[in-house]
């Protein structure tokens, strides 16, 4: 499965600039979950490096998770049993930042 679709990118990309302007996080576009483990990315912006922006859920519990970076390209390289170790969530419709900040994550 692709990880962007063309219009998750397009979406992403947009919130990029809207971020750089107003330093305001736009709606979470993605969210990317790793099917073997617990770690989970709520993406809301991609700039031009392949930055991804989001919210990551660490699998060592609540006080370790953080507002951050991802690489998209590393991200996609991982591989267990010789599939993507990183999957996108079909399911997921975009959501305000806020839902992400007070733990009431789909």
């Amino acid at each position: 499965m692709k990880i962007l679709t063309k219009q998750i990118e397009k979406n992403l990309r947009a919130n990029a600039i809207v971020e750089a302007e107003t330093g305001e996080t736009q709606t979470i576009e993605l969210k990317l979950f790793d099917p073997y483990g617990r770690f989970t990315f709520y993406a809301s912006s991609l700039d031009a490096d392949g930055n991804l922006f989001g919210f990551a859920v660490s699998p060592l519990g609540p006080d370790c998770d953080e507002w951050g970076y991802a690489n998209l390209e590393e991200l996609t390289s991982l591989v267990k049993f010789g599939r993507p170790r990183i999957e996108r969530d079909r399911h997921f419709d975009p959501v305000d930042p806020q839902e992400i900040r007070d733990g009431d994550r789909p």
